[in-house]
């Protein structure tokens, strides 16, 4: 089996050009049959024939003149006539003022025309109309048969088609040039593309003629732009990945060999805490890597209807032993119940980023305060601490992937504020920091 044909402009302009042809012969055979049909026509023509035929008979004096002007004009009729089928079907009756007939086609056994003055009547069960002319001489019958919707698509159908069938290679021919015309700048920037190498990703630099080609042209350019910048930064983050993911296994390696070489106990145990610290590190830093992965770029996945205030003091509970073990106190100030839809897996990398990163950086004696609330069709999740804070020309840094602040010595690898806003991002929401309460520490704020 023949695949159909691959689908091209010029025959889609095709395809409708001669759907709106039959669409316009359609409507224009319905307009001349409804012009045509019933009474109206037919006695316009009636009353127009027998209006001339009473004119030229007026100054005619001779029974053979008479005669011959009758015939030459209904054969003058029958030739000029627009529906010439009707007009063939003249009958004619002409009479002196005796009542005498000088000139009939009606057929042996058909009864003579006979009407009133000035009037149309109908004759022969409605199918003709019938006028009458008088002069001082003479007296002019003439009967027309009335117009019928098969004899008027016989007679019109052909002339309608073959006019249409003239006009459309007329419309046709120079709308496929302009088409061919107007597709010029499109092949042209496709060339340009498929001559670049696969590494080129600069702007084309192509300026079209046609001001319907600029958004297109731009938009390529716009792409290109943030493929280059997408590109970079991923070669940024494989970079300082690969450096950050170094010193841990410097470390394994290191006291890997110390421990080989190590003559006491002591030393043994020193150098096992410093490869197991290095490992836990390695660890979170993989495992962050992991996360940063599956929220860049990918698709949101479906919300779930849920209690946000529950799942918040379920995941707070889980780290309350280690917020215990360093002197910090964490707390929550939620509703009882706040149900949301939203993506829950997305939700918990916020909290979980923020809070671990509070108490990375608060000391003992210290706070962390996680506040949910909801007002005016928008949820607010608030992480707050009274850490050493942030500078504030440094608080959109440091939701750059590996951005450390100076000066900081809590272990981390400037990845769980990255990964906060992305995952945020993938909420529909915005992340913000600002100080916090009595301008100090941190207060970090989703609002979705």
């Amino acid at each position: 089996m023949r695949p159909w044909p691959r689908p091209t402009l010029v025959r889609r302009v095709f395809l409708s050009l001669l759907a709106a042809s039959c669409v316009i012969w359609i409507a224009t055979m319905s307009l001349i049959l409804a012009d045509n049909l019933g009474h109206g026509k037919t006695s316009e023509e009636l009353t127009s024939l027998s209006g001339y035929l009473v004119d030229g008979l007026a100054g005619i004096d001779e029974p053979g003149a008479a005669r011959a002007f009758v015939l030459g004009a209904i054969g003058e009729t029958h030739r000029d006539a627009y529906n010439w089928r009707n007009f063939k079907l003249i009958k004619m009756q002409l009479t002196d003022r005796g009542g005498r007939v000088l000139l009939s086609n009606l057929r042996k056994g058909e009864p003579p025309l006979a009407g009133a003055a000035g009037r149309i009547d109908s004759i022969r069960q409605g199918r003709m109309l019938l006028a009458r002319g008088d002069t001082a001489r003479w007296t002019i019958h003439i009967a027309l048969p009335q117009h019928d919707f098969t004899g008027i698509l016989r007679d019109d159908w052909l002339s309608l088609t073959l006019t249409i069938l003239i006009a459309f290679p007329i419309i046709f021919i120079p709308v496929w040039l302009a088409i061919a015309t107007g597709m010029r700048p499109l092949r042209q920037m496709s060339e340009r593309i498929a001559a670049r190498g696969a590494d080129d990703l600069s702007p084309l630099g192509f300026d079209p003629q046609y001001a319907e080609m600029k958004p297109l042209a731009a938009s390529i350019d716009s792409l290109l732009l943030q493929l280059r910048n997408k590109i970079s930064r991923e070669q940024a983050f494989v970079q300082d990945a690969a450096h950050e993911l170094r010193t841990p296994i410097a470390v394994i390696s290191a006291q890997t060999h110390v421990m080989s070489m190590a003559s006491s106990e002591r030393d043994r145990r020193e150098a096992e805490e410093q490869m197991d610290q290095a490992i836990a590190r390695s660890a979170h830093l993989i495992t962050q890597l992991l996360d940063l992965a599956k929220l860049d770029g990918k698709p949101a996945q479906p919300g779930v209807t849920l209690d946000l205030a529950r799942l918040l003091r379920q995941d707070l509970a889980q780290r309350a032993p280690l917020a215990l073990a360093k002197g910090v106190g964490l707390s929550l100030e939620a509703p009882d119940a706040l149900m949301a839809r939203l993506e829950p897996q997305a939700l918990r990398s916020v909290l979980h980023n923020l809070v671990d990163n509070a108490l990375r950086y608060v000391g003992p004696g210290g706070r962390v305060a996680v506040g949910l609330s909801q007002a005016h069709g928008r949820l607010t999740l608030s992480v707050e601490d009274d850490g050493p804070g942030i500078a504030p020309e440094l608080r959109e840094l440091v939701f750059e992937r590996f951005y450390r602040c100076a000066g900081n010595d809590a272990s981390g690898a400037g990845l769980g504020l990255a990964i906060a806003r992305q995952a945020a991002a993938r909420l529909d929401g915005t992340l913000r920091l600002g100080a916090g309460a009595g301008g100090r520490g941190c207060l970090f704020t989703l609002t979705i």
